[in-house]
This record gives C-alpha cells, sequence and structure tokens, in this order.
C-alpha cells in the first residue's frame, strides 16, 4: 500500500480497499489519488459463466521446523479468535473469516464489510494463484516485472509492453 500511496506501483489489492485507516496512514483517503475506480472483470461467454469472488492473503501457518510449535499454535488460535478478528476489521480493514463476525454494528458501519459476508457465503472461490499456482507464477512475474522496470525508468512503457506482450505469447503457447 505504501508503494500505491507514494504512485511506485499501477496495482491496489482489493483486499485492502475497506481498510481506511492504513491507506490513510499512506497518505490516501476516501477521496484520494485512486481514481480508476473498480470494476467487473470480464466473466466469460461458455455456459454457466459467472463472476468469483476471489479472496485469500490472510493466512497464518506454523513451520513443521518451528523451534516453539505449540507456542506457535496458540499465537495462531488467539490472532483467529472472535475477538482479535473483530479488533483487526474494525481497525485494519482485514476481512474476518468468521461470517457471525459480519452481524457487528462495528462491521456494518464500513460500507465494504456490509456486503463482504455475502460473497464469503455465496460465492467466493480460491486465488487462481493457489489453486494453479505453477499455471499463474510465471505470467503475473513477466507482468510484475515489466511494471517494476518501467517505474523505475529501466524501460519505455512501450518497449516493457512489447516485451511482456512477447513473454506472454512465449508462455501461452506450451
Amino acid at each position: 500500500m505504501i508503494l500505491f500511496g507514494s504512485g511506485r506501483t499501477v496495482t491496489l489489492p482489493s483486499c485492502v480497499i475497506g481498510r481506511m485507516p492504513t491507506l490513510k496512514a499512506c497518505g490516501l483517503t476516501q477521496e484520494s489519488e485512486i481514481r480508476s475506480g473498480v470494476t467487473l472483470m470480464p466473466k466469460g461467454d461458455h455456459p454457466g459463466a459467472r463472476h468469483a469472488d476471489v479472496l485469500g492473503g490472510f493466512q497464518l501457518m506454523v513451520s513443521k521446523k518451528s523451534a516453539n510449535k505449540a507456542a506457535a499454535i496458540e499465537l495462531v488460535k488467539f490472532l483467529t479468535s472472535s475477538r482479535i478478528q473483530r479488533v483487526n476489521a474494525a481497525t485494519r480493514g482485514y476481512a474476518p473469516t468468521r461470517p457471525a463476525l459480519y452481524d457487528s454494528p462495528e462491521l456494518n458501519a464500513n460500507p465494504f464489510f456490509a456486503t463482504l459476508r455475502d460473497v464469503l457465503l455465496n460465492g467466493a472461490v480460491t486465488r487462481p494463484s493457489t489453486a494453479h499456482r505453477s499455471a499463474v507464477r510465471s505470467p503475473v512475474d513477466a507482468y510484475f516485472t515489466a511494471v517494476r522496470q518501467t517505474l523505475m525508468g529501466k524501460k519505455s512503457a512501450d518497449t516493457a509492453v512489447t516485451e511482456l506482450e512477447g513473454e506472454l505469447h512465449r508462455l501461452t503457447a506450451k
């Protein structure tokens, strides 16, 4: 978010839209420099096509090599408790994983959370990068590299896009 707020990246993950305290800390407000808005991506035209809500990115896990595995497990249980999820939602904009929390007045006051419960219960799917990591990693890396090289002034936007197009054709021709 700091990179986005300072103009050093072109995308802001949708998962941060509800995090106004964090966005404000980055110098962004509701009337901020976020000018492009949010839009639906194409859903395709095959039978049964639908828009899907994609969630992810807030995983907590304990390494099997952890020296203090029992303590780490207790920490994860604490951080995922209803009480802490409510606090994190209200103060940091983190989406709770417990549906009952969406009925709380604190979350209902935030328009982002007012609609998120239905998304969680009626249509969220695993992030493509989780379910199909090997298939999406290379194109994502190619996009990231092209954007980064452009923003750092190492390549012109035209050159970066032309090279990205060639790389994406190469990756999808396999």
